[in-house]
């Protein structure tokens, strides 16, 4: 077993960004020169009447739908017109009717619940993207975004759940409390509430609002925590779950001990608990759920005609269970673990990197569900290289996808590579793609975004802000900027920001905030990052007042020198409330919506 990042013609982001360029329309063509057109003349258009249905005549299309040729309806002048009206009806139904496949799946009656609609996603060629990318292998991604709550996370959540109540470890409406990056919560929460429990999903501040807002929709209670915590530190997702659990737990147990002495009887021993956290980094029923649903279903639908499975590691589950589920069937098929940049999941001894934008996938540590040996090698993907390829998954497969399931692509076209199979046409390779597109709409799926985070160019972009062109942060008048120290807790620097004429906080260390804040700024090194309003007081409604405002600092905030044109601040600032501005590498001021506008004014 062994990682590798590749070698010198191993596909890059450069690569992935000139296939996205590819699968792009081009801005110069018809399309966009028509758009510019009647953006100039607001010409007058006829607008048709929207007619009845009736006068349509399309009656015989429903009515005679499964006529016999045999059927006598009327005169013998209305054959002809029923003979073609058979015809049309014909037509129709052999292009819009489901596959016959369809009538003898387990979705052609009816389900008890939603829950039984999880897994069972379909395998689908990727030969655009193939294509595109010049490879000959056939390229198959099993769709797991297409599952009943969005993800692959789904199956081991029913899995958790039901082997948990099989084993008798739930109470009535118990508390399911889970720490997780959105997927995990998700599927507990949607399988919570069809079978009664009450479902806790608790994830770090960087996992995407969609996530929260769909949890929140399905009845979870969503806490969250900084980012930056390790997963041992007291203040990560998981530390929280299990100090939330034993709270219950224990307010439980004196509740019952009180009523037992009201009663005058002892207390019953029972197995159920409250609170239960299933634990997906150690609970068997994780790598089981794919081992017996996704691996077999993989396997019957590629026939079991199949030379490389690639899945990107989470929790690791996934890649565990499809994978001694692949090996057992297959053992030459090759079995490649896709990890980010900055996780440690390929190599264990490495030092966690810096914080990677990729959700729901690598990790600081290895959980217990991932059984590492079960890979042949593994591939590492950047952030750049995984976004790039889920957009060109949505525009060249129209594949609603997340951000992990381009990392699975990007990892594919590296594995595919290194093994020397670009032309081949007899491989076939299969990738999971985890999650969908709709948990990511303010990230990935965002031009914005993807430009900000340096991904895409800003030319990309639909608006230019030609007026401000001509103008750099230069020529603006801002006022000097204000610092706060990290180690202050939420309450006082709610009070500083009261205070301030800032609507937001720069934190830097201690350091630089005692000896160079009152100079003209703060070198670029001893930044932490910024607290906007919003943040503070989202972080009030979550976190202890006493937590420290470096907990909840945003290192995102972009930093512009003084020679940036005003045109990509105002792209910025479609983002975020603020951008930071810095000279010689000490940052010294600001840049808000009001600046932009007084400029914009005062060209005028």
């Amino acid at each position: 077993m062994e990682c590798s990042n590749g070698h010198a013609t191993v596909p890059s982001d450069r690569y992935f960004m000139r296939l996205l360029a590819y699968a792009s329309p081009q801005k110069e063509g018809d399309l966009e020169r028509a758009i510019h057109a009647i953006k100039k003349d607001n010409k007058y258009v006829e607008v048709p009447d929207y007619d009845m249905f009736p006068a349509q005549g399309w009656d015989p299309l429903f009515r005679d739908a499964g006529i016999k040729p045999e059927d006598k309806r009327g005169e013998d002048s209305g054959i002809e017109e029923r003979e073609r009206s058979k015809m049309c009806i014909k037509k129709l139904e052999s292009l819009l009717s489901p596959p016959a496949a369809f009538f003898q799946g387990h979705l052609a009656g009816e389900l008890p619940s939603i829950v039984d609609a999880i897994g069972c996603t379909p395998l689908v060629r990727l030969s655009r993207i193939a294509a595109a990318a010049g490879c000959a292998c056939q390229l198959l991604g099993k769709c797991e975004y297409l599952s009943a709550g969005g993800s692959v996370k789904d199956r081991i959540a029913r899995g958790m759940i039901t082997t948990a109540e099989a084993d008798g470890l739930l109470a009535d409406g118990a508390a399911i409390i889970e720490p997780t990056s959105g997927n995990t919560g998700i599927g507990l929460a949607l399988v919570a509430a069809v079978k009664g429990y009450r479902s806790v999903a608790v994830m770090p501040m960087k996992m995407s609002a969609e996530k929260h807002s769909i949890m929140n929709a399905l009845g979870a209670t969503i806490l969250r925590t900084p980012t930056k915590a390790a997963w041992n530190d007291q203040d990560s997702h998981i530390a929280l779950s299990i100090r939330l659990q034993n709270e219950m737990n224990a307010q439980n147990k004196v509740k019952k001990e009180a009523y037992a002495k009201c009663d005058g009887v002892g207390t019953k021993a029972d197995a159920r608990q409250p609170a239960c956290i299933l634990d997906q980094y150690r609970n068997v029923a994780n790598p089981a759920s794919h081992f017996f649903g996704t691996g077999a279903e993989l396997l019957h639908q590629c026939g079991t005609k199949l030379d490389m499975v690639v899945i990107c590691a989470g929790t690791g589950g996934t890649l565990t269970g499809i994978g001694k589920r692949i090996k057992l069937a297959l053992p030459e098929c090759l079995v490649v673990g896709v990890d980010p940049v900055g996780s440690i999941l390929a190599d264990p001894t490495e030092t966690p990197g810096k914080p990677y934008l990729v959700e729901g996938i690598g990790y600081d540590f290895v959980p217990t569900v991932l059984d590492r040996d079960v890979t042949d090698f593994w591939i590492k993907v950047t952030d750049a290289e995984g976004l790039l390829c889920s957009r060109l998954l949505l525009k060249l497969e129209g594949m609603l996808v997340g951000g992990s399931a381009g990392s699975a692509l990007a990892g594919t076209f590296k594995a595919i590579e290194r093994m020397g199979w670009s032309d081949d046409p007899t491989k076939r390779i299969a990738l999971i793609l985890p999650d969908g597109s709709r948990n990511y709409t303010s990230k990935f799926v965002s031009d914005e975004w993807m430009a900000d985070k340096g991904f895409l160019e800003p030319m990309a972009l639909h608006r230019q802000y030609p007026e401000y062109k001509s103008l750099t942060i230069q020529s603006l008048e801002l006022p000097r900027l204000r610092f706060v120290s990290a180690h202050i807790p939420l309450v006082e620097a709610a009070a500083q920001l009261m205070k301030s004429p800032q609507r937001f906080l720069v934190v830097v260390d201690t350091t630089a905030a005692q000896a160079e804040a009152e100079k003209d700024g703060v070198p670029l090194a001893h930044l932490l990052g910024t607290v906007s309003q919003k943040g503070l007081l989202m972080a009030l409604g979550d976190m202890p007042n006493d937590t420290t405002i470096e907990t909840i600092a945003e290192t995102d905030t972009p930093v512009y020198n003084k020679a940036t044109p005003l045109s990509r601040v105002a792209q910025s600032l479609e983002l975020r409330s603020f951008i930071l501005v810095e000279s010689d590498g000490v940052v010294n001021a600001a840049v808000g919506a009001d600046q932009l506008l007084q400029a914009f004014i005062a060209k005028k």
